[in-house]
């Protein structure tokens, strides 16, 4: 479970260093009995086998080169991230995240990737002169590399030494944005250090709650950044049981009254103040991820080795097999969802859930041909965290979507037509799967700058069939294409680049111009897998146009269904970067 906190001053215990008060979390955290009795033994299981996994890694770390240990500037990069490890750690604490970004940088990504053994393992302040030659190998990437991003993860006294380089940079190197994830931060010291000072040395005793060092970065982080400074953002999670940071506002500080910060903070429970750091690995990778701006880049050159592409076929058959039985049990327990009905001769959704109520935005959920609604069970749920208060609209497509285009898209363009004539100005998230994606398009494509007025527009598409597929073309090729349970038209539709699919990619291509030139805020991210069994080439789901904004990903190892659970994080990662 991840609780989003907001930003609410008037909970702050100290209002100079902005440190929310203890009874803030009680009340956000708030957990049955049954709910904290299981997150207690959940978190001491994780911690247990953190520790076993961690000591294995320090074992290999011994027979191993560390491979990011120095950071040698080379000009033209995207973006570097920088990785500090906790007190007595090692920088094996980021293997997860790591091998995430490897995969990035496989796939052409142009990042670097440094993660220092600290000095004494930790054991002196983030000012300390023994990290000045970490810092400098910083500031020389920063130098060959003028206003690229960085992403700097710090997890436990790791986060201060993170905090500090941004302050760094800030004076340094006004024109970098840099975006600060941390876990199970220690910024505001803890009470834990004051209980056993008489057995610690010296060099922690900064740690201690409320410290004059403490103090001291708090206070130049939240200092108001000046004219040029580029973006700055933090995102912080914390653990609702920390075994080391007895101070949760420690953790999840508020850094900016003036929102030139831009901050994130969440609730763990679960996980421990070790744990955690394996917990958000996907979703801190996201975060870099767009953060270094390496999402508008699409790379369909497959490097994959012969072995790879084994391995890869293989899991995308264990995937599959493993996505039916849980689809089936979703439906099988899913409550109602809004269904089409005819009202005087026109299909339409009646009962909108937003009509005569406030609203601070919309998600609107598309299935695929035959799909069901729980489908997006998954993104349903991270949106109910990160979308709060957002209307929620997943509707069953009308015929299951075993219709043309235009008759299974005409009733829900028309209920987002009425939200956004009810709710103007407010966010609208789109997501779409399969002939979903297609539907969604549609809606994109029918919508005029001047309904969608200063509304954000986003829009999902996860294996799209954008572009028809060639699935199709071979059924009729060998004359199959009748045992193929599709309406008469969509057996047209769905063919490649069939005269159906070149009309719905050339209105959008028109429509990116149109949001271009009227200024409105309209982006796409598309998700593909090399391993869709039902839209071949996957390049009709990764659509391309200069004026469009889309970010892209491609997965390995994912079918076509089992793709949509699989792309949650990175979608919200997108969706908040």
């Amino acid at each position: 479970m991840r609780i989003a906190i907001p930003l609410t001053s008037d909970q702050w215990l100290n209002e100079s260093l902005g440190i929310r008060s203890n009874s803030f979390f009680e009340k956000q955290g708030a957990l049955t009995l049954f709910q904290k009795i299981q997150n207690v033994a959940l978190t001491v299981f994780r911690e247990i086998c953190y520790a076993a996994k961690a000591g294995y890694r320090n074992i290999s770390s011994l027979f191993l080169a560390w491979g990011y240990g120095e950071l040698k500037p080379q000009a033209d990069r995207s973006g570097l991230v920088v990785a500090f490890h906790g007190l007595n750690g090692q920088p094996s604490v980021w293997n997860g995240h790591l091998a995430k970004f490897e995969k990035y940088r496989e796939e052409g990504a142009k990042i670097d990737l440094f993660a220092p053994p600290l000095p004494k393992r930790g054991h002196h302040s983030f000012d300390d002169p023994e990290m000045k030659p970490i810092y400098d190998q910083v500031r020389a990437w920063v130098a060959a590399n003028p206003g690229k991003p960085l992403t700097i993860l710090g997890q436990s006294n790791g986060s201060r030494f993170a905090a500090h380089l941004e302050q760094l940079l800030r004076d340094e190197f006004p024109n970098t944005s840099v975006h600060v994830s941390l876990t199970g931060a220690i910024l505001y010291g803890t009470s834990l250090i004051d209980r056993i000072k008489s057995v610690v040395p010296p060099s922690l005793k900064t740690l201690s709650s409320g410290s004059a060092a403490s103090q001291k970065l708090l206070e130049s982080v939240r200092q108001p950044l000046q004219e040029g400074v580029a973006k700055r953002k933090y995102t912080m999670y914390a653990p609702t049981i920390d075994s080391h940071v007895w101070e949760r506002g420690s953790s999840l500080p508020i850094l900016s009254t003036n929102n030139e910060i831009e901050e994130e903070h969440y609730l763990v429970s679960g996980y421990g103040h070790n744990s955690i750091v394996d917990s958000v690995v996907d979703e801190q990778v996201a975060k870099a991820w767009y953060w270094m701006g390496e999402k508008n880049e699409l790379n369909l050159e497959d490097h994959r080795s012969t072995v790879e592409k084994v391995n890869d076929l293989a899991l995308t058959a264990i995937n599959y097999a493993g996505s039916l039985p849980k689809k089936a049990f979703r439906r099988l327990v899913s409550k109602e969802f809004p269904v089409a009905k005819s009202v005087n001769g026109r299909i339409c959704y009646s009962d909108l859930p937003w009509q005569g109520k406030e609203s601070v935005g919309l998600n609107l959920f598309i299935h695929g041909l035959w799909g069901h609604p729980t489908d997006w069970n998954r993104h349903m749920e991270r949106a109910e965290e990160t979308c709060a208060n957002f209307h929620t609209f997943a509707p069953f497509v009308y015929g299951r979507g075993n219709i043309p285009l235009e008759q299974a898209a005409a009733p829900i363009l028309e209920a987002l037509r009425d939200y956004v004539r009810e709710h103007p100005g407010k966010p609208i998230n789109i997501y779409g799967t399969s002939n979903g994606a297609r539907i969604a398009t549609y809606i994109e494509n029918n919508l005029t700058p001047e309904e969608l007025g200063n509304s954000k527009l986003r829009i999902v598409s996860i294996a799209g069939v954008l572009n028809g597929t060639e699935v199709v073309d071979r059924l009729v090729d060998y004359r199959l294409i009748r045992l193929a349970p599709l309406h008469t038209d969509l057996k047209r539709e769905f063919r490649f680049q069939s005269s159906v699919a070149r009309n719905l990619m050339g209105d959008w291509a028109k429509k990116q111009k149109s949001w271009k030139e009227a200024g409105s805020d309209v982006r796409h991210y598309y998700c593909a897998t090399t391993g869709d069994e039902l839209v071949r080439p996957i390049k009709s789901s990764l659509p391309q146009d200069a004026d469009a904004n889309c970010s892209y990903r491609v997965f390995h190892g994912q079918s076509h269904m089992s793709i949509v659970d699989a792309s949650v994080e990175d979608v919200f990662g997108w969706l908040t970067a």
